[in-house]
């Protein structure tokens, strides 16, 4: 069967790759231009990489080596409130991963009560800020990454599994009788027969968007800020393992460390400044070390049919929101892994036997469409903070409110409704999508609680005696970050 994904990338290499990992004998080949070039500077990563490497068959030594990758044990949240504290979003890593949840809700309790986040309670946080690292649970770990560097990596991986990489620009799209691709024409007049098509085009939706208008739903009224700023900084030795992402005056910055730069940017609203006046407030933040890289603009959104006959979208030709909390790439994974692990089969076997496969991509949009909302919902909630030193950070958490949005009413997990701590309880504690510690995370990060409740001493001194505990285990036998990235280099022979 001949596969073409048009369109390279992180998501065209992440498609093939899977694709062929999936169904080794297919024929496939991805059509990229090397004229368009690559979008981001750096890029976080989620866990869900891990799964993605290890079924690729690339060691994370290897994927070190190649993309100038750092560790990321989660995310850093800095004065999201105004008041310059700071509040840390880790991977899967709590008080017995809420295997006691009575347990783990009295000291949530606790800990909010007292006005504070939920950094206390979380392993990953008290070993990231000391620069340590544990890689013994792929759970619990990601990578930042060089965006360039990745894709170059993973289209030799690619290459190596025998994929085809075509250096051209795809012009036209021929459809047969039944409105399916049957092949596509490029710009050096090649042309490629295909018995599916995978549409990796990106910003510019050339396929599902402009060919099979798939409707787009709009998601710009959930998330305000839709310009971007890309820059570098140079390289230090001072980086955490950790990305930064960091509220400023009218949206917030991202700072990623990687071994040979740091990349950065900010993402903001330009109904209120434009890119120079950005570029001035991100030198404020970071000197005039800064390097610009580009600016870009985006609208939040997604298709709700990314698979239309036998094409279909991943990546930012299906969806893309923002950078916030690195879900592009985990999204492309998932999406992939989904629509190839369940729906492609059952798609061929309805081809062969000549029936009509609509009942099983309609199945497959709805899921999608469910994901995408869960993810956009959890993303706007960052938003939802107890700023108001801006207009526009005024006027996001005067207009939304979610008493009086169906959409977030519908969606939000239960005890984002309650923002009664007497209320809470283990049955409330129930999350739409995400994980209940990163709903949580967030709840106490942003201050969304509106109450307090009577302590009771003895939980206060059960809390400060589990907080002492987790200072101590948090650090032993935990490696030094710089020592572990080193220690690959050495082996590299540099």
């Amino acid at each position: 069967m001949k596969i073409v994904v048009v369109g390279g990338g992180t998501a065209g290499c992440i498609s093939a790759l899977l694709f062929k990992t999936y169904f080794p004998s297919f024929n496939i080949t991805i059509i990229r231009s090397s004229e368009i070039g690559i979008l981001g500077p750096g890029e976080g990563l989620t866990p869900a990489t891990n799964n993605f490497l290890r079924r690729i068959k690339v060691s994370k030594e290897e994927f070190i080596e190649n993309t100038g990758a750092t560790i990321k044990h989660g995310i850093m949240f800095k004065n999201w409130n105004s008041d310059g504290s700071n509040w840390f979003h880790g991977f899967n890593h709590t008080y017995n991963n809420f295997e006691d949840k009575d347990l783990f809700l009295k000291y949530f309790k606790v800990a909010v009560n007292k006005s504070k986040n939920l950094n206390d309670l979380d392993f990953n946080y008290r070993m990231a800020s000391n620069k340590k690292i544990n890689l013994q649970n792929p759970k619990e770990y990601a990578f930042h990454v060089d965006a360039r560097k990745l894709v170059i990596f993973l289209e030799n991986v690619a290459k190596n599994k025998g994929i085809k990489i075509i250096d051209d620009k795809v012009i036209k799209i021929n459809f047969n009788d039944l409105n399916n691709i049957d092949s596509v024409l490029t710009e050096n007049n090649n042309l490629f027969d295909c018995d599916f098509v995978i549409d990796c085009s990106g910003f510019e939706k050339l396929i599902i968007g402009k060919h099979y208008s798939s409707e787009w739903q709009s998601l710009s009224f959930l998330m305000p800020a839709t310009m971007g700023l890309t820059c570098f900084l140079p390289a230090d030795d001072n980086f955490y393992p950790y990305t930064e992402a960091t509220a400023l005056k009218y949206g917030w910055s991202w700072k990623i460390p990687l071994q040979h730069r740091y990349g950065c940017g900010y993402v903001y609203d330009g109904n209120y400044i434009n890119a120079e006046e950005a570029e001035l407030e991100l030198r404020e933040l970071y000197g005039d070390s800064l390097q610009v890289n580009k600016n870009f603009v985006y609208s939040p959104g997604f298709f709700k049919t990314p698979w239309i006959n036998n094409c279909f979208a991943n990546g930012l030709s299906s969806s893309f929101f923002e950078p916030i909390e690195a879900t592009t790439i985990e999204s492309m994974i998932n999406n992939m892994d989904l629509f190839l692990s369940f729906f492609f089969s059952k798609y061929l076997q309805q081809q062969n036997k000549d029936k009509n496969s609509k009942v099983i991509q309609d199945s497959f949009n709805s899921q999608f469409v469910k994901s995408q909302l869960g993810t956009v919902l959890y993303l706007h909630m960052h938003y939802k903070n107890n700023r108001s030193d801006t207009n526009f950070w005024k006027s996001f958490n005067d207009k939304y409110h979610i008493s009086n949005k169906e959409f977030l009413d519908n969606n939000l997990p239960e005890f984002l409704k309650l923002f009664n701590l007497n209320i809470f309880n283990k049955d409330t504690i129930k999350s739409n999508f995400w994980r209940e510690y990163s709903w949580l995370s967030l709840y106490a990060g942003n201050k969304l609680h509106e109450n307090f409740i009577d302590l009771d001493i003895n939980d206060v001194i059960e809390y400060n005696e589990y907080i002492e505990k987790v200072k101590s285990i948090s650090l032993e036998d935990k490696e030094d970050h710089m020592y572990f990235l080193n220690k690959i280099k050495n082996n590299k022979g540099e």
